[in-house]
């Protein structure tokens, strides 16, 4: 039940995903709960594989592929259908040949694949929600009168085009001093206002956030003699 009012409230918040496992792409079809669920678990996976690799965690990319997230990836996608129609299909068993496939194709460096995972998932996401585009400004005759940008049909494909910006951004990243949210330091469009490489916040409410609790923290009183 808890999980129910979880989605509720994130619907009630940012709108619906948009996204049906049988007709993607389509955002007017009805938001069922199990195809919401299957995709916030594999954005959810996504960005854990990706901030492993960030941190140069093996470990941490290690029990995400093998124990949290089964939807992400192409080795758990054979098995997606038969984990959510069967929970008590043999998980172990097939975390098993994932893991030797890792040890056969990537010598069992996770790291590596949570990275190609991951990039291989947001690809396919980003090419199935979005898309480029080009306008030009009406009357315009000039090369300088055409501008880019990306068209995406759902809150999903909004979602994904940002995680593929991220990781566009390669390791050009950092983190928000308050909430620790990743921060891409490149532009992602070409002609786009130039991102301040010493940015330290997501936005001003993470930069007020930040300046209160430091305000506000007590301090420890000294000793007297």
């Amino acid at each position: 039940m808890s999980s129910v009012i979880a989605m509720v409230d994130w619907v009630h918040r940012y709108g619906v995903l948009g996204y049906d496992r049988e007709a993607p792409g389509q955002p007017e079809n009805p938001q069922h709960a199990s195809t919401f669920s299957q995709a916030v678990g594999q954005a959810a996976g996504v960005l854990a594989l990706y901030e492993a690799v960030l941190n140069g965690d093996g470990e941490r990319a290690k029990s995400a592929i093998l124990e949290e997230f089964p939807l992400v990836g192409v080795l758990w996608g054979l098995y997606n259908d038969e984990l959510y129609k069967s929970p008590d299909i043999d998980r172990e068993s097939i975390a098993q040949e994932i893991s030797a496939s890792v040890e056969h194709s990537f010598g069992g460096d996770y790291l590596e694949y949570a990275l190609q995972t991951a990039a291989d998932d947001v690809w396919y996401m980003a090419s199935q929600y979005c898309n480029p585009a080009l306008s030009v400004e009406a009357g315009s005759r000039d090369p300088s009168g055409v501008t880019a940008y990306w068209n995406f049909t759902s809150l999903l494909g909004a979602m994904y085009l940002q995680m593929y910006w991220l990781m566009a951004a390669g390791g050009n990243v950092t983190r928000c001093r308050y909430c620790r949210r990743i921060i891409a330091l490149s532009s992602p469009l070409p002609g786009t206002r130039k991102i301040r490489q010493d940015k330290k916040f997501c936005n001003d409410a993470c930069r007020q956030r930040h300046h209160y609790h430091t305000k506000t923290k007590p301090r420890r009183q000294g000793k007297h003699s």
